[in-house]
């Protein structure tokens, strides 16, 4: 009788590679036990224990039959970096491998290819998961996503600062533009300012409307002993009223400090009135869809306090 217990691997659930089961002392024979026994999850991968395994556990698996070098990018890495929503996507989970392996396709769906230009890697949830710069470029070269999720995408992760122009734009350089427009959209607009597309619509509306005074974007506000009171979407100094385009889907999930995004949204609003300002919410809908009334009742509110700003807001424009 066999005395091999199966390994407790950190970070992989339960999981095990055929490579890891031999090194932890496993016989030919203890895996044909372990496969009749139901343990085996895809080719050369095995569990510790039976059931239905969950979402997580199916990517670990697929990092594990993938090989030690396999990192995990397109739309599923960008969802292990909380960006999107797992649930929500129709393709499978991709890994990439060095040029000098194969590419194959297992039981589970998922697929490995080769490639000349492996990604840098971040482990999430015991994942090898490719950098979010080089997961949306991967992304768009698929079409995994559609081009305005692509573009909000973009804009996400460089105001998040979960990446960089400059790194965003090597990952193009290098692996080329074919399918990157909508990238190459929301990075046009978060140099404009904006940091989503319904904020680029915002800022472009009221630049291109001379009855409004200038509008800063993003501007950053800080009290009159120079501590940061916030960055609202857009301010007008005059009038002392800031633009907040509140989506429920930008602003979804928790932050990188666990905070829940919706309601530090809605705490920094009031925080706003605190210092004076004006605070006129607006939701990405509206601006889309009933953008002149939107504007009128922004020129309304305006003209109420023009030229109050200086005499009741407690908040300086940091210099740039």
């Amino acid at each position: 009788m066999s005395g091999f217990l199966f390994p407790d691997i950190p970070g992989q659930m339960g999981l095990a590679s055929t490579r890891q089961l031999l090194k932890a002392g496993a016989s030919e024979w203890d895996l044909t036990q372990l496969a009749l026994r139901g343990q085996r999850v895809v080719r050369r991968v095995y569990r510790s224990g039976t059931g239905e395994l969950t979402s997580n556990q199916m990517l670990v698996a697929g990092s594990l039959w993938a090989g030690p070098h396999a990192v995990m990018t397109g739309a599923h890495a960008l969802a292990a970096h909380g960006l999107v929503d797992a649930d929500d996507l129709e393709v499978r989970p991709r890994f990439l491998v060095p040029a000098q392996h194969r590419a194959r396709r297992n039981a589970l769906g998922m697929t490995s290819e080769r490639t000349r230009s492996m990604p840098r890697s971040l482990l999430r949830a015991g994942v090898p998961v490719a950098t979010p710069e080089r997961a949306l470029v991967d992304t768009a070269h698929r079409r995994e996503l559609t081009a305005s999720q692509l573009k909000l995408l973009t804009m996400t992760v460089l105001q998040r600062r979960r990446t960089t122009l400059v790194r965003l734009e090597a990952e193009i350089a290098a692996l080329g533009d074919a399918n990157t427009g909508p990238l190459q959209d929301g990075m046009l607009g978060f140099r404009k300012g904006a940091w989503s597309p319904p904020e680029e619509t915002l800022v472009a509306a009221v630049a291109a409307d001379d009855r409004f005074p200038p509008m800063l974007a993003n501007p950053l506000l800080d009290d009159l002993k120079g501590r940061l009171v916030g960055r609202p979407d857009g301010y007008f100094p005059d009038a002392g009223v800031v633009v907040q385009v509140h989506s429920r889907a930008f602003h979804t999930g928790k932050s990188d400090d666990g905070r829940d995004r919706w309601a530090t949204t809605l705490v920094r609003d009031a925080d706003y009135q605190t210092y004076g300002l004006v605070v006129v919410p607006v939701a990405p809908e509206t601006l889309n869809n009933d953008l002149p009334s939107f504007l009128s009742t922004l020129l309304l509110i305006l003209e109420a306090h023009r030229g109050q700003g200086a005499g009741r807001v407690l908040v300086q424009v940091r210099p740039a």
